[in-house]
């Protein structure tokens, strides 16, 4: 699925109204699970499908160094709309 897909479709499905704005986290599409239920709304993304990406767009990217780079880059506050990375149960 493209950004503007994924976008598209969380205005189509009523996640997001027509004044919302997103900030989404470039080529983790595949991560996605949802969007937040608060204001503003937060793109929300499985920390360990985002590994996965990261694995299968580089395969000599190991698991530690995938991992790493997650955790580097998902800490960065970027204002009250920065993505969320779940690592879920």
């Amino acid at each position: 699925m493209t950004k503007i897909d994924l976008v598209n479709n969380l205005y189509e499905g009523g996640y997001l109204e027509d004044e919302d704005t997103i900030v989404l986290s470039e080529g983790f599409e595949a991560a996605v699970i949802g969007v937040s239920s608060t204001y503003p709304k937060r793109m929300v993304y499985d920390y360990h499908k985002a590994v996965a990406v990261l694995m299968d767009n580089d395969p000599t990217t190991d698991l530690e160094e995938a991992c790493l780079w997650i955790d580097e880059h998902t800490n960065y506050k970027i204002g009250d709309q920065t993505p969320i990375f779940i690592k879920t149960i």
